[in-house]
């Protein structure tokens, strides 16, 4: 009988077991208390002072080998191998269901519609990234086959639209406030404000057309005035003083002024001479200095004495003219620009023209715009496709995805430098004749802008009287160096502080007082280590940034050596550079400024890898492997960098077809 009363008392205690747990149930009786896992309490949710919560945290089970890890604890504990997806769900809550699994995992009858989205990525991917950068220097280089290029970019942009709104309505809701839409409404709606207002023009002509009445409805007026903008017959625009200028220094005048007869031939004499020139010798790529003791060119000299007379009376513009080919310190035929004289010519032509000026550089850095915020809207894109971003995540993917973009793109920036880009500003690494606001100056600007705004966004959200914890006092401190390095970096570029450092030197030495002083070389150049210095501080700071997970240790070490690796390089090119400073006008690519850029782009992409939603799908997916990331953002800055190439050898090509209209009012156009 023993056995018996052991199960009834057994089974009495199951039962008032259960009444217990049934006092927390709901007055309706209907709702059953959710079972406690056999957790320890989540200390994520009370973080310790000095302790963020930004990221999942492990917690400890009964039998777990795995010690407890705050987020960022700062060597309280070691990086997991593992995904604890308990905390993880805990933290962040489930995933729900993406547009890629939807059609691409989700298993039913339901109508998949992944090709459609498909097309819409590379038809967008190619107008922005591919045909835009093409259409955009060849307007530059005012190049006939801008217009037909332009038509592409607005077809694919609209068959891009067009794409993604059926998609959408076709599609379910699956990403709750999405603002991809509203992102790329806006991009969609700049596209048509620049193309209306490229289109003006023409539509104007077309006005003109349809007003001269019927006699002057030909195909050939069609197609020369209203489409290509250009009078049927040349008029000549020197009538009373032939012997004013009738050529330019400029040769790429030489091929559309419409000139006479003799005229013509002169000018065919002069093209041929050119032709000659170009890309004769090596060493017109290389810095020449005004001490260089090579020979010029035969045909160069030649060429010279024959046209050196009527040039050296009748050219406009700077002094480094068609009649200095000639001269032992020049092997490169150096033009006079139209740039050159914008500020006389607007000061002469009044407020009209500084408002067209303002306009046209306006409407260029608009145009240029576009690329960049096309990347901002792909990004927001690519979040909303896949479901990553959502709740918790967000703040975080912004961090990763703004801050890995701006270290992309500021490569992408320096490799155009090496390759020639904005040469005439001085920022291809060579000497400008003009006085121009410096690279580095630029990139100080910049850096002193991000650090003073992000030094107060750090405390957003906090409390009056909240301690401030480990997190925040890393990213204050950071942006606080970013704020005065960068303050510091503008000073050093700053012609007031230069003068000011000066004074001592000169007041102090009583024999100096009244003499001229000549500047060292090194003066020619800017040499800021500053833009460099905060930008490996940084890399190597995050490359030692506590994560939860081995993997994510992994990639943070991987952009924070790559950003400490441009700034190393970059102080190597300041060093050859001090050595020999530029003296040509020509780009002068030192070779570690290509490296340089591509440390930089590679760590800005590799930065936005290392983002929670994307470093954890990497984990549960089996792909977390740090030489599959490296390899794959390698190839992505390859192709970037590639396209980049293309793009301005094609400006190169599109300019040397004498395309480019003689107009200063253009003065304002970004390389």
């Amino acid at each position: 009988m023993r056995f018996p009363t052991t199960a009834f008392l057994g089974a009495l205690a199951a039962v008032a077991a259960v009444a217990a747990s049934s006092t927390g149930v709901s007055g309706s009786g209907l709702v059953a208390r959710r079972p406690v896992p056999e957790l320890t309490y989540p200390i994520y949710l009370k973080p310790r002072h000095g302790d963020d919560d930004d990221e999942p945290h492990a917690a400890t089970t009964n039998g777990s080998s795995h010690a407890m890890v705050s987020g960022h604890s700062h060597g309280h504990g070691q990086p997991m191998a593992e995904l604890n997806e308990t905390a993880i769900l805990e933290k962040f809550g489930p995933d729900p269901l993406s547009y890629y699994a939807h059609d691409f995992q989700l298993e039913g009858a339901e109508r998949k519609l992944g090709g459609l989205m498909v097309f819409h990525i590379v038809v967008m991917s190619l107008a922005f990234f591919v045909v835009l950068p093409f259409a955009i220097v060849l307007r530059s280089a005012k190049h006939k086959a801008h217009k037909p290029v332009n038509t592409v970019f607005l077809v694919m942009t609209a068959l891009g639209f067009f794409s993604g709104t059926a998609y959408k309505k076709l599609s379910p809701d699956l990403y709750e406030g999405s603002a991809h839409g509203a992102v790329g409404n806006v991009l969609l709606l700049l596209v048509n404000v620049i193309g209306v207002i490229d289109a003006l023009p023409l539509i104007r002509r077309f006005y003109d057309f349809v007003r001269a009445g019927p006699a002057e409805w030909t195909p050939s007026r069609l197609y020369h005035f209203v489409l290509r903008g250009q009078e049927e017959e040349p008029r000549r625009w020197i009538d009373d003083n032939e012997e004013e200028v009738k050529l330019t220094a400029d040769p790429e005048e030489l091929r559309h002024s419409p000139l006479g007869e003799s005229d013509s031939e002169h000018a065919q004499q002069v093209r041929n001479g050119l032709s000659m020139l170009r890309f004769n010798t090596t060493s017109a790529w290389v810095n020449q200095g005004e001490s260089s003791t090579s020979t010029p060119p035969r045909h160069s000299r030649e060429f010279s004495q024959q046209h050196d007379s009527p040039l050296s009376r009748h050219s406009i513009g700077s002094e480094a003219t068609l009649h200095d080919l000639g001269s032992p310190s020049r092997s490169w035929p150096v033009f006079s620009s139209p740039k050159l004289s914008m500020y006389e010519a607007r000061n002469k032509q009044g407020w009209r023209a500084r408002a067209d000026w303002a306009a046209d550089w306006a409407f260029n850095l608009a145009e240029r715009v576009m690329i960049p915020f096309a990347w901002g809207v792909a990004l927001t894109g690519g979040a909303v496709y896949t479901g990553i971003c959502r709740g918790n995540y967000l703040n975080g993917c912004l961090a990763h995805f703004i801050k890995g973009s701006i270290f992309f793109w500021y490569g992408i920036l320096t490799w155009a430098r090496y390759l020639g880009a904005w040469s005439d500003r001085g920022w291809a690494w060579n000497r400008t004749t003009t006085k121009r606001v410096s690279a580095e100056m630029v990139e100080s600007f910049v850096i002193a802008l991000y650090g003073a705004t992000n030094t107060w966004m750090e405390r957003f959200g906090a409390q009056p009287g909240d301690p401030y914890t480990t997190k925040q006092i890393q990213h204050i401190s950071i942006a606080v160096m970013f704020w005065f390095a960068g303050l510091v970096g503008m000073a050093l570029e700053s012609s007031t502080f230069r003068r000011l450092l000066a004074n001592t030197s000169v007041i102090g030495n009583p024999r100096a007082r009244g003499q001229p002083i000549a500047e060292p070389p090194s003066y020619t150049g800017s040499f800021n280590p500053f833009p460099a210095l905060v930008i490996g501080i940084t890399g190597a700071a995050m490359s030692a940034h506590h994560q939860n997970y081995v993997f994510q240790v992994q990639v943070h070490a991987l952009w924070g050596n790559l950003l400490t690796a441009f700034a190393v390089i970059r102080c190597l090119t300041y060093f050859f550079v001090w050595l020999r400073p530029a003296r040509s006008i020509l780009p002068s690519r030192p070779p570690t400024e290509a490296l340089a850029g591509f440390f930089l782009s590679t760590g800005g992409l590799a930065f936005i890898s290392s983002s929670e939603p994307i470093t954890f799908a990497a984990m549960r997916n089996g792909h977390d492997d740090i030489m599959m990331f490296l390899n794959a953002i390698v190839a992505i800055v390859c192709f970037a960098y590639a396209l980049n190439l293309a793009v301005l050898a094609v400006k190169g090509w599109a300019v040397a077809r004498g395309e480019l209209a003689e107009d200063p009012s253009h003065e304002g156009e970004l390389a």
